[in-house]
């Protein structure tokens, strides 16, 4: 299915909003997610693979089965997965459900991944709102800007943004070493408000995607 085409849950995709909830719920009531185990095995999987238990078994680790299936795209299965790994317990195991409820039959979602990428980089509200004035994230933000607005930047210009990145990581990491030292009590609390905000964004996103016609 191409991205163009691609609809949520809408024909071509195969599998309806309703039966892909149907069996997540399953999965949660009989204790099947779990985290840090895997996509499935012994009978459990993470969100992904109980995504894709009941509709292709045996590809469990297929993220691009999203898009044939859901019509969903594959960029948002990783996104998915990722918050699901990097959440508390109790808010992982309602997010495969979450995230599908909040996509509207007929969604198109191209430009969700993309959008939270840019809210990631520039958004008061976001874990990385402390960095977003370094130059090297306004600039990556600004190329996700550009990309939105159907003005795609070269290749050389996403090339020099990411080694801008990777430098300034470099440069700060001596000196945030101490401080994530210290800071270490903190961390749990920290990270699960950091991925509760990312989730939060995500779905908000999703939901607010351009509708299209549900098969």
């Amino acid at each position: 299915m191409s991205a163009a085409a691609m609809r949520a849950f809408t024909a071509p995709a195969e599998v309806s909003r309703e039966a892909l909830l149907a069996s997540l719920a399953a999965h949660r009531e009989a204790g099947r997610l779990v985290q840090q185990h895997g996509y499935w095995s012994d009978g459990r999987g993470c969100a992904v693979g109980c995504t894709l238990r009941d509709f292709a078994p045996g590809r469990e680790y297929a993220h691009a089965a999203y898009e044939t299936l859901f019509g969903v795209p594959v960029a948002l299965a990783h996104l998915e997965d990722a918050i699901f790994e990097g959440s508390s317990l109790a808010a992982a195991r309602r997010w495969p459900e979450r995230f599908v409820r909040s996509i509207e039959p007929g969604a198109d979602l191209t430009a969700v991944a993309d959008r939270w990428l840019l809210w990631l980089l520039s958004d008061a509200g976001s874990p990385l709102a402390e960095w977003r004035d370094e130059p090297w994230m306004a600039g990556v933000a600004d190329l996700y800007r550009r990309r939105l607005a159907a003005a795609e930047p070269g290749r050389e210009e996403w090339a020099a943004a990411w080694a801008a990145r990777d430098a300034a990581r470099a440069a700060a990491w001596a000196a945030a070493r101490d401080a994530a030292r210290a800071a270490w009590a903190a961390r749990d609390a920290a990270r699960a408000a950091a991925w509760a905000a990312m989730a939060d964004a995500l779905v908000r996103l999703i939901a607010d995607a351009p509708a299209g016609e549900a098969a």
